[in-house]
């Protein structure tokens, strides 16, 4: 597009900064063009010429104005220019001028022109010229125009003056200066369609000033002319705010009506290379002559006071807006009246006001031009084409569009004379004045005006100097001759009130430009003003009410008087505003009138959330009038007509609404209403208003069923907060109170299923609020029983209110087995309940209140809601809408509203509120607070809240430290590296885009929020690093992020994201494009290819080492194969053992100890497996772990049973006692009973919530979250320390038995004594290899511990095989006795035994042991006999 383009090039040409602040800039001007153009255009000369000369080509002149030191340097620069520049085939710039460069010197501005330019001859008077004027022109002046330039002296060469105080050319200035530069755009008309209107909208959208360097700067770019062919010639026209001079604009040569005294269109361009200038009290020309003398009041032109006084200049906008756009005028308006004036732009620039003047739109007929509350069209515009009622002697619309003008204020503007009417009456009046020591008799004359006057005529006093006879236009009365006599007096406004008189300082606003000539007392506002104020102060008050001190300031225009009377009262000082008002009004002053009364509401009390309706009525006796529009203001803002709150007004235009949807605490705070009448008069009234907490109703019970069987009374209790009371609707009985109780019994036609419902309401509230108890009668047998949920049947559930400031209920369900379960607290803190209702009907306005609200209710109260899941997850939800609600409104959050989302959420994530969460994130799909439950997560939630808020908070450099959460957000250039809290370093390599930013969110405890979920659904690992949000405005393919450790003693780390769409929307982490970079130093480097939220998750820590890895694997397999060779032998002697209970039951311990651990050591290595695997198995991990601490259980628990035989036999071996079956049933029930119960409710109780297993390092109980392997370890040393105790018992008894015993005893004993060893050897080995266990726990990286329990687990088989079995010389002996008959060479008497080689082998081993055994066989008497082993 060209003229896009152009205005672009139009504005960087000027940027030769590079040039200005280096030398050696003349040789670079023309590679810089080159290369700044890219070289678009090859056309030779010729062809540039050619287009610049095509006939269908527009020029465009753009005034710039610079800042810079050197303004030499910009005179080589142009001077080395070679014109035209050619920027397309369609685009070129002819020209560009330096017209004069402005310098600050001590105490004033000087403008000093070019050469060929000069200032004009008016401004040369009104600034002061500062060299000579020749010529009307001069060089010089002191000052800075609004607006204007030099303009290009054509009768004479004018050269440049420097003036004394100048500074030299070559020598930098001290302050900057100003340089105008005039571009000429010659562009082809067929190149472009709408070419001006697309000029004007590409130079709208350059931002001003624009710097360029330290010391250049674009200020501004001005469209003042544009220039097109028509079919015949040549028609340059002036933009908004300009003009042509006049002597360009003769009746020859001007294309628009030069009546309304402004030139803005001529036919040709003019030859000298001038252009259209800005309107200043020079531009209006004279008016040819007509037969109607108008008096125009020509803008007063001021010279501007030496600085540092600022100047006041008057600028004039004209906007265009097509009727199709649909843009609300009403919408410009309010956003006009929201803006506080003065704006300050820049230190030396402060804007003071905009007013719109005049509105311009079509008709089915024609143009309609109407003005603005406070505006007039002057009375010459309005003759023959007027479209309002001139009655008022106020033109405020015409039809058409004046050329070049538009409405005025009124106070500078005259009244237009009224149109005569078919019937006059004559007054004649006779006046006679009164001079000095003489007295003279004048006669009529008769003379034609249009001033009304009214039925009776009282002048009080008057100056007159001729005598004049009036005609009066009136309504046909009685023709009344009255003579007056005056004198000639001076009328003053002051006067000096009697001493009793009360005085009162009085204000009021009047809707004009302030113009400080109204302070004189001729002037027609001040006479207005001042009559008024004294009719009516005379008529209310007092006639001795005296008015004095009438001061008129700005702002627009402020009345400021003082009434003095006696006895002022509110009531008549009131009406004599009203009066004021309306006289006012009546002689069209835009006046504005505060209504000290409040607003109306439709209530006498505001509750909070309640529907409010405010109703804005201005009095009948103001005569406001029919309201044109309202507007509404909360706390000096204007308040936004949306769905929150309505704007209306009545069909007779007399009262205006607003309504509010729902009102809050935020809310609270003074509202006011503006009412514009037809007239630009303004009606104002407030009223301050607050809401008023919604009392808090508790029922008791709030749901249940009663039994139809139940004798006696249900009591139903309704009770309130103070000061409200309460009563149950429609009962007799019931009675009103802070507390009240219903009494109720079962109905006589009581049947299954019936529901009734009991309301309990307040009293004396506007609107009234109720609560509900619900009862439903059952004839189903009721099982449970409880004080506090009362009685019910199976699967029922019953709901009590909530305790203290707490809303909602508790519920319970009973259960079969008749107690009541389920428990449910969904009770919400009250204050965070009312947020909650708040939070779902935001607004821009209301938000920064909300939020600050939320944040004092949060930090005051974070025991109340930290302690309760219900109130944090209402937090959440509030959270979430506010996300919401600037997102679908593109609500711009600010830095301390942020702020105040950091410390709520900060609050919610720490230790105190890690119960809560875990019982919410186990609860997903059960704490929603809509009435239908979704899978949601309320963790999950929170942190997406944050992703969506981040990208709403405003584009600034912040850094918002708070106690839990870090916010920082930082521009986004080329790359990217930052150190956040020394705990997490983000580092991005390359950014797709430039000057973006990026916000990073730390959490410091969001492990007590997110749970350690994957996307396996398992969550054994733990959250060690901080939670980072990564948020930035660009495509990130490469970021590596450094997390510190928190917890050093876990390993294994994993780099993760929080994916929001894992486990069906619950969320989780995952790994998915994150890698690990290293881990060393306490710290953890990852490396991700997208952003979001980040973190590490690691395993409890695993000791890895070579030499343990060694001695578990090969310990194992030695004690696998030792428990084989166990049971092998157990099995070749099992008959040799059965006729003795008691080493019968000792040998079943030993086997299955031996098969315990067998089997235990067998899932050890398939758990082995499942861990060290790529995928891992939960299941099948938990399936492992389950059978290992099964079987680790029975081994120990069938050493017991060894234990317990033994005592058993000590104490009781003489007497008989339990047969060989009742106790194998003890042994087995011990030895496999008690460790499946003990294992079964280790899984039931912590796999729910994925605590049973430590997946990630070995299939095994788990630690750190539910300390399950306290369940196998309290057993184990509890089963030693009673093994140990057992020992101990046993040897003291056997020590006092007596030496003399039977050979039955004897080999009882020596079964005792097998046992006690056994035990001796394998508890304390048992005990010290599970107490090393626990070592490894309490100092994970304690290399010689680990090693230790590995080898001590590692050996238990051998140890079970060599002091459990080989020792054992019955064994032995059974051993050796099966392998002589398996060779056929023994045989058996029954004095003994006899062979031959083998026998003497056994010798040789027996005689190195130094004994000898045999068989022998003993009767024990009446008792049942034993076979005993025995040494001999």
């Amino acid at each position: 597009m060209a003229i896009p383009k152009t205005v672009q090039f139009g504005v960087f040409l000027l940027v030769l900064f590079y040039s200005l602040d280096k030398q050696g800039f003349r040789t670079s001007v023309s590679s810089f063009f080159e290369e700044f153009m890219g070289k678009m255009s090859n056309l030779h000369g010729r062809d540039k010429r050619a287009v610049a000369a095509s006939a269908n080509a527009t020029e465009y002149t753009l005034d710039i104005i610079i800042n810079l030191s050197n303004p030499e340097s910009l005179r080589l620069i142009l001077n080395n220019l070679s014109f035209p520049i050619l920027i397309n085939n369609m685009t070129e710039i002819a020209s560009i001028d330096a017209t004069m460069v402005c310098s600050s010197n001590m105490t004033e501005y000087q403008c000093i022109c070019e050469e060929n330019y000069a200032w004009s001859f008016n401004n040369c008077i009104t600034y002061g010229a500062c060299d000579p004027i020749i010529g009307d022109t001069c060089g010089c002046i002191n000052g800075l125009p609004a607006d204007q330039f030099c303009q290009q002296n054509t009768s004479q060469k004018v050269t440049m003056v420097t003036s004394p105080t100048s500074t030299p050319t070559n020598v930098a200035f001290s302050q900057p200066v100003d340089i105008d530069v005039i571009i000429t755009l010659n562009i082809p008309v067929s190149s472009l369609s709408n070419a001006i209107n697309l000029f004007r909208f590409s130079l709208g959208n350059v931002a001003f000033p624009l710097t360029v360097s330290q010391t250049f700067e674009v200020i501004d770019v001005n469209f003042t002319t544009a220039c097109s062919p028509t079919p015949t010639e040549l028609q340059c026209q002036c933009e908004s705010g300009y003009a042509w001079p006049c002597d360009m604009c003769g009746t020859n040569n001007s294309c628009n009506n030069v009546n309304n005294q402004m030139c803005t269109c001529i036919n040709g361009l003019p030859s000298n290379d001038q252009f259209c200038q800005p309107i200043t009290g020079s531009s209006f020309c004279s008016v040819p002559t007509s037969d109607m003398t108008t008096t125009t009041a020509m803008p007063i032109s001021t010279s501007p006071p030496p600085p540092p006084d600022p100047v006041k200049y008057d600028l004039v906008f004209e906007l265009h807006i097509p009727v199709s756009s649909g843009l609300n005028l009403s919408e410009i308006r309010n956003i006009l009246k929201t803006i506080i004036f003065p704006v300050n732009i820049s230190q030396s620039l402060t804007l003071t006001n905009i007013s719109i003047t005049t509105v311009c739109s079509p008709t089915p007929d024609e143009l309609q031009c109407q003005c603005e509350d406070g505006f007039a069209w002057p009375c010459d515009t309005c003759m023959n084409n007027s479209c309002s009622n001139l009655s008022s002697q106020i033109c405020s619309c015409v039809n058409g569009l004046p050329a070049n003008e538009f409405c005025q204020p009124i106070t500078s503007l005259s009244l237009c004379p009224k149109p005569s009417p078919d019937i006059f009456l004559s007054y004649s009046v006779s006046t006679t004045t009164a001079m000095p020591n003489t007295t003279t008799s004048t006669h009529s004359t008769s003379v034609s005006t249009t001033t009304a006057m009214p039925n009776t005529t009282s002048t009080h006093s008057t100056s007159a100097t001729t005598p004049s006879s009036t005609t009066i236009t009136k309504p046909p009365t009685t023709t009344t001759n009255l003579t007056t006599t005056t004198k000639t007096t001076t009328t003053t406004t002051t006067t000096n009130p009697p001493a009793s008189l009360q005085s009162k300082d009085e204000t009021f606003r009047m809707n004009l430009v302030f113009n400080n000539s109204y302070n004189e007392k001729n002037n027609r506002v001040y006479k207005d003003v001042e009559s008024a104020i004294e009719e009516n102060c005379k008529r209310n008050l007092s006639e001795n009410c005296v008015m004095s001190n009438l001061r008129f300031s700005e702002g627009s225009t402020i009345a400021d008087y003082t009434i003095s009377a006696p006895n002022i009262t509110d009531e008549k000082l009131q009406q004599v505003r009203v009066e004021i008002f309306s006289t006012l009004v009546a002689k069209n002053y835009p006046m504005e009138f505060v209504d000290t009364t409040k607003l109306e509401v439709n209530s006498s009390e505001i509750f909070f959330d309640q529907h409010i309706l405010f109703t804005c009525t201005p009095k009948p006796e103001l005569n406001f009038g029919n309201i044109s529009e309202a507007v509404w203001i909360y706390d000096g803002t204007v308040i936004t007509d949306d769905t929150e709150a309505k704007y209306t007004i009545d069909n007779n235009n007399t009262s205006a609404n607003l309504t509010v949807k729902g009102f809050y605490r935020t809310d609270d705070g003074t509202y006011e209403c503006r009412l514009t009448g037809n007239n630009g008069s303004v009606y104002v009234q407030r009223g301050t208003f607050s809401a008023l907490s919604v009392p808090l109703i508790k029922v008791n019970p709030r749901s249940r069923k009663v039994g139809c069987s139940t004798t006696g009374t249900l009591s139903l209790v309704c009770s309130v907060n103070d000061p409200y009371k309460v009563e149950f609707v429609g009962n007799q009985q019931s009675v009103s109170g802070q507390e009240v109780t219903l009494n109720i019994g079962v109905p006589d036609q009581c049947r299954n299923g019936v529901v009734r419902d009991f309301t309990c309401r307040t009293i004396d509230t506007s609107p009234e609020y109720t609560q509900t108890i619900r009862l439903e009668y059952s004839t189903e047998n009721f099982i449970c029983s409880n004080d506090t949920f009362g009685n019910g049947p199976n699967g029922s559930v019953s709901e009590v209110p909530c305790v203290g400031d707490y809303v909602g209920g508790i519920t319970a369900t009973c259960f079969a087995n008749g107690t009541y379960g389920n428990i449910q607290n969904n009770c919400i803190f009250s204050p965070v309940n009312e947020l909650l209702i708040q939070s779902k009907n935001l607004n821009n306005i209301s938000l920064p209140g909300f939020l600050e609200e939320l944040s004092n209710v949060t930090v005051n109260y974070t025991n109340q809601i930290t302690e309760s899941p219900a109130t944090i997850v209402a937090i959440v939800e509030i959270l979430s809408n506010v996300a919401n609600t600037v997102l679908s409104s593109s609500i711009t959050i600010s830095e301390i509203s942020t702020q105040h989302i950091l410390e709520t959420a900060g609050i919610l994530t720490i230790n105190r509120a890690r119960k809560s969460w875990e019982f919410i994130n186990q609860n997903d799909t059960k704490n929603s607070l809509e009435s239908d439950a979704v899978i949601k997560s309320f963790s999950s939630s929170l942190l997406n809240s944050f992703e969506i808020i981040s990208t709403r908070i405003q584009n600034d450099s912040l850094n918002i430290p708070t106690a839990y959460i870090l916010f920082e957000k930082n521009t986004l250039n080329n790359s990217f590296t930052g150190n956040f809290n020394s705990s997490v370093e983000v580092n991005i390599p390359e950014v797709d885009g430039t000057e973006k930013f990026i916000t990073v969110i730390l959490f410091a405890s969001m492990d007590n929020v997110l749970p350690t979920r994957e996307e396996d659904n398992s969550s054994s690992k733990i959250i060690n690093g901080r939670v980072a949000l990564i948020q930035p405005q660009a495509t990130i393919n490469n970021i590596t992020l450094t997390f510190e450790i928190i917890n050093d003693t876990l390993g294994n780390p994993k780099c993760v994201f929080w994916d929001f769409t894992l486990s069906d929307g619950l969320g989780g982490w995952s790994s998915e494009g994150c890698s690990l970079v290293f881990h060393e130093n306490e710290t953890v480097s990852c490396n991700c290819n997208h952003t979001t939220s980040f973190s590490i998750l690691m395993s409890p820590y695993t000791f890895r080492d070579p030499i343990l890895d060694f001695i578990t694997y090969i310990g194992v397999g030695i004690s696998m194969g030792s428990l084989v060779i166990c049971l092998i032998i157990e099995a070749i002697i099992w008959r040799k053992i059965r006729n003795n209970s008691t080493s019968y039951l000792r040998h079943v311990s030993i086997v299955n100890i031996a098969l315990s651990l067998l089997i235990a050591d067998i899932w050890f290595i398939i758990g082995a497996a499942i861990s060290d695997a790529d995928k891992k198995n939960p299941p099948a991990c938990t399936a492992a772990t389950f059978f290992i601490h099964f079987f680790y259980l029975a081994l120990f628990f069938w050493m017991l049973a060894s234990a317990l035989l033994l005592l058993y036999r000590t104490v009781s071996v003489f007497d008989g006692g339990l047969s060989k079956i009742s106790m194998l049933i003890i042994g087995f029930c011990l030895g496999y009973g008690a460790p499946l119960i003990i294992a079964t409710i280790t899984i039931a109780v912590t796999a729910p919530s994925n605590q049973y297993i430590r997946e990630n390092t070995v299939c095994w109980l788990n630690w750190n979250e539910s300390k399950a392997l306290l369940a196998f370890v309290i057993p184990a040393l509890m089963i030693v320390v009673i093994n140990l105790i057992v020992l101990v018992v046993v040897l003291y008894k056997m020590l006092r038995r007596r030496v003399g015993a039977s050979a039955a005893q004897a080999g009882e004993k020596h079964v005792l004594v097998v046992i006690a060893r056994s035990l001796a050897v394998l508890t304390p080995f048992f005990g010290i290899t599970w107490g090393l266990g626990i070592g490894t726990l309490t100092d994970p990286k304690n290399r010689g511990i680990h090693i230790a329990f590995a080898f001590f687990n590692s050996l238990q088989g051998f140890f079970i095989l060599v002091f459990g079995t080989l020792l054992d010389s019955k064994v032995r002996s059974g051993l050796a006795i099966k392998s002589l008959t398996s060779q056929g060479r023994t045989r058996s008497t029954s004095g003994g035994t006899s062979s031959s080689g083998l026998e003497n082998l056994l010798r040789k081993f027996k005689r190195k042991r130094g004994s000898s055994g045999g068989y022998n066989t003993s009767s024990g008497g009446p008792s049942a006999s034993n076979d005993s082993y025995s040494n001999t």
